[in-house]
């Protein structure tokens, strides 16, 4: 991670911390906030129904628009995680009655295919498209102003 950062403007880390709390937040510390103010590292926990369901929807989108650059290097590990991933559909809790009501009954996954097959470089993968969407939103995109030179 800290060669990434050396060698790269990262805007956004987002990590699941299941496992990897510790270093997150040591990570948090280090590297503080983005150019836009905004915190570097983000806590993405993948089991929180309504914050998935956000990433999926957003890859989802980018690939039926045409705009997604979700790519990879033909790594074979890659591959495989990606066709051992499928889309599923859970069902959400029934809101408290002083709750909001839920737009839709039921919220999108990312699910193994089959037990003992790994998903962890797709996640990855879907995570980062949500950083990615996060930093464009965040001014990523916005080209810096010219500075200006006076000539004496």
């Amino acid at each position: 991670m800290d060669d990434a950062f050396a060698a790269y403007d990262v805007w956004h880390l987002i990590g699941d911390p299941y496992r990897w709390q510790t270093v997150l937040d040591r990570k948090a510390g280090q590297w503080g906030k983005n150019r836009a103010g905004q915190p570097i590292v983000i806590d993405f926990p993948t089991n929180v129904e309504k914050r998935m369901d956000a990433a999926v929807e957003l890859w989802e989108t980018a690939f039926r628009t045409g705009e997604a650059e979700f790519t990879h290097d033909g790594d074979l590990e890659c591959t495989e995680h990606a066709l051992n991933a499928a889309l599923a559909f859970g069902s959400r809790k029934a809101p408290r009655e002083d709750g909001e009501a839920q737009v839709s009954d039921r919220y999108k996954k990312i699910v193994k295919k089959r037990q003992g097959h790994l998903i962890d470089d797709f996640i990855a993968g879907l995570l980062a498209t949500y950083g990615r969407g996060l930093a464009i939103e965040h001014g990523a995109l916005k080209l810096a102003a010219e500075p200006w030179v006076m000539f004496t």
